[in-house]
């Protein structure tokens, strides 16, 4: 059923050709340009994110380092499909809550002061 608001590959709201409003007007591909200038943007905010990433772990490894190897070793259990098993979901709701406990300690300590 159709109800007039789909609009299909190409097609934009309220864009007719002439005056009579005989139908969408079809939007190109981008350009070479485009692509480039889009490609650029995106290597630019990823080089941006790593380094964001790098100064925070690095940061976290100066002043934490057991809590930076236990994610690493965390991450490492989860990729290698760790989770799947019975023992994997009991370890990942036991670090949850230990998290958390710890994360609500820390919040409760910063206010206290």
């Amino acid at each position: 059923m159709e109800t007039g608001t789909e609009r299909g590959f190409g097609e934009s709201a309220g864009a007719t050709v002439g005056a009579s409003g005989s139908g969408p007007v079809p939007i190109g591909p981008p350009s070479p340009d485009d692509l480039k200038n889009a490609a650029e943007e995106v290597v630019a905010s990823v080089e941006e994110l790593y380094r964001t990433v790098d100064s925070f772990v690095s940061h976290q490894a100066r002043e934490r380092p057991h809590a930076v190897l236990g994610v690493a070793a965390g991450l490492g259990f989860v990729l290698a499909g760790g989770l799947a098993s019975r023992f994997g979901g009991t370890i990942a709701n036991l670090g949850g809550k230990l998290f958390v406990t710890r994360m609500v300690e820390d919040f409760l300590k910063s206010q206290h002061r």
